[in-house]
């Protein structure tokens, strides 16, 4: 599935959507028009020792700001269903 979330912020410390992404993530920096974002496929995944970030091509996440909003698009499922190009575009089609 698609999924996309949005928050108003003033602060980004009181931003949930600006959180990191584990240590070991892919984090590619992208273009969406005019703004910068970041592109990171994997999951926290919650274990007895505490969370530990996965790459998994199964969770695909586009984050970036506008002004004061924090958006993230994310797309669950098969890899080859979905491109980061595909989440992109989708994300500089928003108004």
């Amino acid at each position: 599935g698609l999924v996309l979330r949005e928050q108003p912020f003033a602060r980004t410390e009181d931003c949930q959507l600006c959180g990191e992404v584990g240590a070991s993530a892919a984090v590619e920096t992208v273009k969406i028009g005019d703004a910068t974002g970041e592109y990171a496929e994997g999951v926290w995944s919650l274990t007895d020792s505490g969370p530990v970030w996965q790459n998994d091509p199964y969770l695909k996440t586009l984050r970036w700001q506008l002004g004061d909003m924090a958006l993230e698009l994310q797309f669950m499922g098969p890899p080859d269903a979905v491109t980061k190009e595909d989440l992109i575009a989708v994300a500089e089609s928003l108004k």
